[in-house]
């Protein structure tokens, strides 16, 4: 069984970034270069790493190729690259 939560907020984010386990992640839905993409964000340590896979599919989107990845030791520059991928609507979910 898989468990999700969904975020509704910047500041929820922040909060579950920060507390992020090992085994956990966070996935937001949006946009990269101008494909619909996922970004999925897992922390080992103090360090971040998030995933961008471009969308695929017609009626249920699933994760495609992989667009970008970046590391982070610490959330600021990681949620301003996860609001841009997501724009004015936060579509973003723990895992």
């Amino acid at each position: 069984m898989i468990y999700e939560k969904r975020i509704n907020s910047i500041p929820e984010l922040r909060k579950q970034l920060a507390t992020l386990d090992g085994d956990a992640g966070v996935r937001v839905v949006g946009s990269y270069e101008g494909a619909e993409c996922f970004a999925f964000v897992t922390r080992f340590h103090d360090k971040y790493t998030m995933l961008v896979y471009g969308a695929k599919g017609t009626s249920v989107k699933v994760p495609g190729r992989l667009l970008a990845s970046k590391e982070c030791h610490g959330t600021a520059g990681l949620l301003e690259s996860l609001q841009t991928i997501a724009g004015r609507s936060l579509e973003a979910y723990a895992y």
